[in-house]
This record gives structure tokens, C-alpha cells and sequence, in this order.
């Protein structure tokens, strides 16, 4: 078998103004309140993903707005959206996004040392050096995991599923 080299591109984009979105953002998840998951290979203390598409998500209200830039010059169709956060000793397994071109991360709290894992296809570990405020664009394929947390400071992120236009 030949395999042949694919190289997909990763984006990051920064808000400026991301400290005061990211306050207003933890208050409408706070608002909405605890629902936990757990698998085999996941302990996520909060997460909406779960829930029904009906349930009420305030929070991409005040993140879209920010956004609208890096998803227009994508030219991405958003498909669905979610909350996780990870308290200490949570983690999120390896999984891919299917249904989708494209997934995403917001980064709302990011402790340091505390980074999203991407395998290659060569099933090499990279990370994509990331901050509070940064949202990542990464193709839906890429095989990807949050760590455990081994810090005593909370990690929020807001996922984001978006189709080709």
C-alpha cells in the first residue's frame, strides 16, 4: 500500500476582547446549569452536549458575534455547538467529530499545561499552542483528546461543528 501525504490546515484566531466575553459567556453556563458525562474514556463535570438541540444555549449568543469574521472567511455553515468543562482530574478520550467538515474550539478558561492533543495521520501527537480567548478551526477527521486536567483550575471551552458553505 502507498500512502500518500495530506497536509490539512489548522486555524487560530484570537478576540480581542475576550476577557469580558469570556465572563459574560461562564455566566450564561452558569445560568443554565450541572449536567456531567461520563464514559469508559470521558469525566466531563459540566457539558450541554447531551441535552436537546432545544435547550437553551445563551452563551453562543455573545461568542457568534466575535466569530463571524473567522467563520465568514471560512466560508463554514454552523451545524452545532456545546459547552465542556473540566474540573480537576476530568478528561476528554480521543474522538473525531463525524457528520461534519470542520470542529472547533473556543477557549473560555485554559489553565497552563493544559492543552488539546491532535494525533496525525501518521498517529503522532501535536499539540496546537493555544490561550484563553483563542478558537481553533481543525478538520472534523483529526482525532483529538483533552488530557486530564492536573490542575486545581477549571478548563471551559465552547465546541463548534461547521459544514463547507
Amino acid at each position: 500500500m502507498n500512502v500518500i501525504e495530506f497536509k490539512s490546515a489548522i486555524y487560530k484566531f484570537h478576540i480581542k476582547n475576550y476577557k469580558l466575553l469570556n465572563k459574560k459567556i461562564l455566566h450564561e453556563i452558569e445560568k443554565a446549569g450541572k449536567y456531567s458525562m461520563q464514559n469508559k474514556t470521558s469525566q466531563i463535570s459540566n457539558t450541554d452536549w447531551h441535552l436537546s438541540r432545544d435547550f437553551p444555549r445563551t452563551y453562543i449568543d455573545l461568542l457568534l458575534p466575535e466569530l463571524n469574521q473567522a467563520i465568514t472567511s471560512l466560508k463554514l455553515t454552523m451545524n452545532n455547538y456545546w459547552f465542556q468543562q473540566y474540573i480537576p482530574g476530568n478528561n476528554h478520550g480521543w474522538h473525531t467529530h463525524p457528520m461534519c467538515n470542520y470542529s472547533s474550539v473556543y477557549f473560555v478558561e485554559l489553565p497552563d499545561m493544559v492543552e488539546t492533543l491532535f494525533k496525525n495521520y501518521k498517529n503522532e501527537e501535536f499539540t496546537v499552542k493555544a490561550k484563553e480567548g483563542d478558537f481553533v478551526v481543525f478538520p472534523s477527521h483529526l482525532e483529538h483528546c483533552s488530557p486530564e486536567n492536573k490542575t486545581q483550575t477549571r478548563k471551559t471551552i465552547i465546541s463548534i461543528n461547521f459544514n463547507l458553505q
